[in-house]
């Protein structure tokens, strides 16, 4: 059902309003207006729409193309394009893309799994839209996306100056005069020229989160973790070996993968199994090899655990057969276990005058009401334990690159992945 809402200048003409939506899957709309006057609904007459077979709606997606880039950096934006009037929705192979930001466009054609990747160079820093469009075909119809898109300005490299080396003049001899009358010329002084202090270029790259995760899974489901890209900042050949994500509960997962693509294309894969711990480093091998002026985007996943494991935690009081045990503090002291030993006290005072038989009878009671009692005791109360924690929030914290086997200084970290929860 899909409520459409029109006001007095919303569509209206001559007190006639009007709307308009295509339709996804072939079959038969009913469609009633309704207007609210004096607080009485009147509601029209059904109308019926029958849509016939004809052109699939399309669906342009932009999600895995990066949020930002830097000025003079080409970056890969990426376009996928599904058909979704199929059930269930299938990717489309081979129709083209267009993808703009910024004044800079380009297009590509769409591979076997619907994805579309090509690559623009951007100028001036500042916030632009990046769209991704489809012409359309006979038997397509054409449709289109955006979402903001930031150009950040690069760092500035640090000049490193070169020492200098002071010039020291040598003194001149004061001439003298030889009894023979001929003067004496003595060299005069030399100085070393300054040498110009020269700038030594920045290593350095940027991350930035492309998409955080949300929502959850059940134990034993694959979840998407987030992603996030890497880009050199001097348009310089670089080699990244290792990643490091920080796991707030890294106990919920039973493995971590890490997938590394360029342009749609896997270039790396690392993955960790339980028990995991935090940060989860995951180290590449061979190395990813970063051409110049290509980015490198991440994407993190994880298999939900099954549940607690069968270890008791004597952290938090623990319940088994009527026994309890707690490492809380009551302020009442022993009220309940005090009263217990009185009514045993009391109890056996009041036997010892019986029979054999009798006594033998409310000795077995004496056994069987304590038990009955502890027992009570100790399953009334709250556990007193906090629940499990069922939620993990994920940080990429490092990330080690070298260029020409020197150290590179990676910004934009810790990059936020965003949160996800066990269900």
């Amino acid at each position: 059902m899909r409520r459409v809402y029109a006001g007095p200048n919303d569509n209206t003409v001559s007190n006639v309003a009007s709307f308009s939506y295509t339709g996804i899957f072939t079959g038969v709309d009913t469609l009633n207006a309704s207007e609210t006057v004096n607080s009485t609904t009147i509601t029209s007459n059904p109308a019926v729409v029958t849509w016939t077979a004809g052109a699939h709606t399309t669906f342009v997606g932009i999600n895995q193309s990066p949020t930002g880039g830097g000025p003079g950096q080409m970056v890969s934006l990426v376009g996928s394009l599904t058909d979704v009037s199929a059930v269930p929705a299938v990717p489309l192979s081979g129709q083209t893309v267009d993808l703009a930001v910024g004044g800079a466009s380009c297009n590509a054609a769409t591979s076997s799994s619907g994805i579309a990747s090509c690559q623009v160079t951007f100028a001036a820093p500042g916030t632009y839209t990046l769209s991704g469009s489809f012409a359309g075909t006979s038997s397509l119809l054409a449709s289109s996306n955006s979402k903001d898109f930031k150009v950040l300005t690069a760092p500035t490299p640090t000049p490193s100056a070169t020492a200098t080396t002071t010039p020291t003049a040598t003194p001149s001899a004061t001439p003298s005069t030889t009894p023979t009358g001929i003067p004496t010329i003595l060299p005069t002084a030399t100085s070393t020229p300054t040498a110009t202090p020269t700038a030594t270029p920045s290593r350095s790259g940027v991350v930035m989160v492309t998409a955080q995760a949300s929502g959850g899974g059940k134990p034993g489901a694959t979840v998407d973790l987030g992603s996030f890209s890497y880009q050199a900042s001097d348009n310089h050949e670089q080699t990244v070996s290792s990643v490091s994500v920080s796991v707030s509960r890294p106990k919920i997962f039973s493995s971590l993968t890490l997938v590394a693509t360029i342009n749609g294309d896997q270039v790396g894969s690392a993955t960790l199994t339980s028990p995991i711990e935090s940060p989860a480093a995951f180290t590449f091998s061979p190395p990813i090899t970063l051409p110049a002026g290509q980015s490198l985007r991440f994407a993190l996943s994880g298999v939900i655990s099954g549940g607690a494991s069968g270890s008791l935690d004597l952290g938090n009081e623990i319940r088994l057969a009527a026994i309890t045990t707690s490492h809380r503090t009551h302020d009442d002291g022993d009220s309940g276990s005090g009263g217990l030993m009185l009514a045993l006290y009391l109890l056996g005072f009041a036997i010892l005058p019986m029979n054999r038989r009798r006594r033998l009878r409310a000795s077995i009671l004496a056994i069987v009401m304590p038990m009955l009692a502890m027992s009570l005791l100790g399953c009334s109360g709250s556990s007193g334990g906090a629940p499990a924690p069922n939620a993990s929030a994920q940080q990429v914290a490092s990330i080690e690159v070298t260029e020409s086997s020197q150290s590179v200084s990676v910004s934009g970290l810790p990059a936020d992945l965003g949160k996800i929860r066990r269900e």
